[in-house]
């Protein structure tokens, strides 16, 4: 998708912003690890890894064992030093609050936000307007 639209669109790395909602969060975590030069990351909901979300859910399942793509973005958010913003309501009964904190102490931008949505559920903060999601960038 990159090469389609730096590429093929003529587009700028570095005005583009990757967001990520739930279950996408793990594979922009991916992208912005392979493309350092983009504007920014914006994750809403996200979680560690598919398998800490895995073993949550399905505990007496082997998930180690299972799963192929682990999206593990706890390992990689260290590596990256774009400007991140992480959405995350704190009454989110699918993706833990806590995933989302982790997340953030993690990151290795200097320039990173985390939302807290006090009342929100998963996702909550498409509510709130795009005035309130995108100021950081």
């Amino acid at each position: 998708y990159m090469d389609f639209l730096t590429k093929g669109k003529g587009i700028a790395a570095e005005r583009i912003v990757l967001y990520g909602e739930s279950l996408g969060t793990g594979v922009a975590v991916a992208m912005a690890k392979e493309h350092p030069a983009l504007r920014g990351l914006i994750l809403e909901s996200p979680y560690t890894s598919m398998t800490a979300m895995a073993r949550r859910r399905y505990f007496y399942v082997p998930v180690d064992l299972l799963l192929k793509d682990r999206y593990d973005s706890l390992s990689k958010i260290g590596g990256i030093t774009m400007p991140l913003l992480i959405l995350h309501g704190k009454r989110d009964s699918l993706v833990p609050f806590t995933f989302g904190r982790s997340l953030f102490e993690q990151a290795g931008s200097k320039d990173k936000v985390f939302e807290t949505f006090p009342e929100g559920g998963t996702m909550t903060s498409t509510s709130t307007g795009p005035e309130k999601r995108f100021w950081l960038f």
